[in-house]
Parts: structure tokens; C-alpha cells; sequence
């Protein structure tokens, strides 16, 4: 089942800017893993929600272990935010 959010121009015109701040937070490194990281993942999947808290930087390979089972790592990195 394909995301219903997904599309060519799923993300808003400033989303590189956004992307930069995060990665800069996060120091480049994957908030999973803690290798270097260089993806910004939708927390709540929704690439329209460019809030800070709804951001967070992963690295390739974890970004694509967290696009299935998609409850638990909603829930996980909800709390990973919170904690922090």
C-alpha cells in the first residue's frame, strides 16, 4: 500500500532549508544508530509536517528499516523526541 502522501512534490518549497536545520541539530548523525547520517524522516510519515519535533536525521539504511512497521516507529521516535 502505497503512503497516501507520496507523491513527486510531496515536500513544501522550503524543505531544504528545514532539512538543513535538522541535520545540523542532529549533527549529521542517525538518531537510530548514531552513524552519520544524512535523511530527514517524517516522524508522523506525513512529509507536509515540517515541524521541527515531527523531524529527525537517520542515514540511508535506517530510513529505510523505519518505513514498515510504521506504529512502532511512530511510537519510538515520539519518545526518542520527548526524552531528548
Amino acid at each position: 500500500m502505497r503512503n497516501k502522501h507520496y507523491s513527486k512534490n510531496k515536500y513544501c518549497k522550503d524543505f531544504p532549508k528545514i532539512r538543513l536545520i535538522v541535520l545540523n541539530s542532529d549533527n549529521y548523525k542517525c538518531q537510530k544508530c548514531n552513524k552519520d547520517g544524512n535523511t530527514v524522516h517524517h516522524i508522523d510519515y506525513n512529509p507536509q509536517n515540517n515541524k521541527r519535533n515531527n523531524l529527525i536525521t537517520l542515514c540511508m539504511r535506517c530510513n529505510i528499516i523505519v518505513n514498515t512497521n510504521r506504529d512502532y516507529w511512530y511510537a519510538y521516535f515520539t519518545y526518542i523526541k520527548e526524552n531528548k
